[in-house]
């Protein structure tokens, strides 16, 4: 160890600016020896790798348990994989499972929840395009918006693309399926896919087609749910817009590209067309549809409003903005919505088009309060309330050690699958990302059915405070 110590180099023994050059060497070399690949690897080495029981996949769905039971016992359906006594089946027999209800002659309820084309070809339903923005880091930002994705996946079926505009590309860990997408990944990014053509430190705005943005999303372990890849790269964007601002409305370049993907990538298939002309499961169409356009698309935006960031806010039908109600964290709220105003003023007297941005629903999502019911915290939630319901949702994240857990593994609770010792907290914890995702759905996607978890928690929550 003595000799180790030696020929490391002793920082404080030089003087000038040279030193900050030798720190950032040294510390470079000291991260490259660091065991973070034992951490990584093992995570995404269990990415989906979660089975579920027959109650819980009947949940997802939405149907009876011994209704379900029975009809795994049809070739046609997903047998799953054998565990004791009971079988358990995986994201993508679920989702499978779902398309086969959904396909089958005379189901009687909706099990896709898929934009179809209508009589006149055009998509059924819009395309809602969902920011999770906070310009404060640690408000739990991420991970709701990984859980959205993934909730909207299990229990309806959706098609989601998640765009990853963090550098850090945070949300890129949670749907990655090999190591090397995420720590080492040189593909498209956000940069590209709005157009900044940046080489030998120049910028050009070259937007592309909206065959060539479809072909820069990537597949993920998780079925129809594809991802626009978070990078280092994305740092350029910023330079990019502003060399590039006498050519392009350097404030919506990103809703451009958005509009230019959607209008390309129109759904095209419906439940019936599953089935082949005998009848038959068609796992080709099946593969092919949930590929051929997105249900939704999710951003999740690093924690500063760039220039870029305000792009993804201006390119969203709905903002959640996930933040913690301590008081001093909410002065950096005021501090973020007073800047979104600021810019969105100014774009839109230049820019006539910018006056039909933000067209749903916008909302404070509460994140890690405390469980206990009486807290300072959630005073702060019911006093926003009384200047408007719609301001905030009244269906919060708690903040628990099974928050916590799958957290440190870049894991949704949806994939984690703990130890006997902590089912109980993460059971809670589920129940408790389930109430705030119902409670999105009806302010986002109000055309689905609500499924009742946040009914439950503000039946229980807004009741305790009304008795004390």
């Amino acid at each position: 160890m003595q000799k180790i110590l030696n020929e490391i180099p002793d920082l404080n023994q030089k003087t000038g600016v040279g030193r900050l050059t030798l720190f950032l060497k040294a510390m470079r070399r000291a991260m490259e020896d660091l065991p973070n690949d034992d951490v990584r690897d093992r995570t995404t080495n269990r990415r989906v790798a979660r089975r579920y029981s027959v109650r819980e996949a009947a949940e997802f769905l939405d149907v009876d348990a011994t209704y379900l039971s029975q009809l795994i016992k049809d070739d046609e359906f997903p047998e799953g994989e054998k565990e004791k006594r009971e079988r358990r089946f995986s994201v993508s027999d679920i989702m499978r499972m779902r398309a086969m209800l959904a396909s089958r002659t005379g189901a009687r309820k909706k099990f896709l929840h898929w934009r179809t084309p209508g009589e006149d070809g055009r998509p059924n339903t819009d395309l809602p395009v969902v920011s999770f923005s906070s310009q404060k880091g640690g408000t739990a930002k991420t991970v709701s918006a990984a859980h959205f994705a993934q909730y909207l996946s299990l229990f309806y079926g959706l098609r989601v693309g998640v765009v990853d505009a963090d550098p850090q590309a945070t949300i890129s860990l949670y749907f990655a399926g090999e190591p090397h997408e995420v720590h080492y990944y040189e593909g498209p990014n956000l940069t590209d896919f709005m157009g900044i053509s940046w080489k030998d430190n120049n910028a050009e705005y070259k937007p592309k087609s909206g065959d060539e943005l479809d072909k820069m999303w990537s597949d993920t372990p998780w079925p129809g749910i594809r991802l626009m890849h978070g990078s280092g790269a994305i740092l350029e964007a910023d330079i990019g817009l502003m060399l590039i601002a006498g050519e392009a409305p350097v404030y919506r370049v990103m809703l451009d590209a958005v509009e230019r993907w959607k209008e390309a990538n129109a759904p095209k298939t419906t439940a019936k067309d599953l089935r082949d002309v005998d009848g038959n499961f068609d796992e080709e169409a099946y593969q092919r549809a949930l590929r051929e356009t997105l249900d939704i698309i999710i951003i999740d935006h690093q924690p500063s409003l760039t220039l870029t960031q305000v792009n993804c806010v201006f390119a969203a039908t709905n903002l959640v903005v996930p933040q913690t109600m301590k008081s001093l964290d909410l002065s950096t709220l005021e501090l973020y919505l007073n800047t979104i105003q600021s810019y969105l003023e100014l774009s839109t007297e230049k820019d006539k088009k910018m006056r039909d941005v933000g067209s749903g629903n916008h909302f404070v999502l509460p994140t890690l309060l405390p469980p206990s019911t009486s807290n300072y915290d959630k005073q702060h939630v019911y006093r926003i309330m009384e200047h408007g319901q719609d301001l905030i949702l009244p269906v919060w994240c708690h903040r628990s050690d099974a928050f916590s857990n799958p957290a440190d593994e870049y894991m949704s609770i949806y994939e984690y699958d703990p130890e006997p010792t902590r089912r109980k907290g993460a059971k809670l914890f589920m129940e408790n990302v389930n109430a705030v995702n119902d409670a999105m759905v009806r302010r986002i996607l109000e055309h689905l059915p609500a499924r009742g978890y946040a009914d439950s928690f503000v039946e229980k929550h807004f009741s305790d405070e009304e008795e004390q």
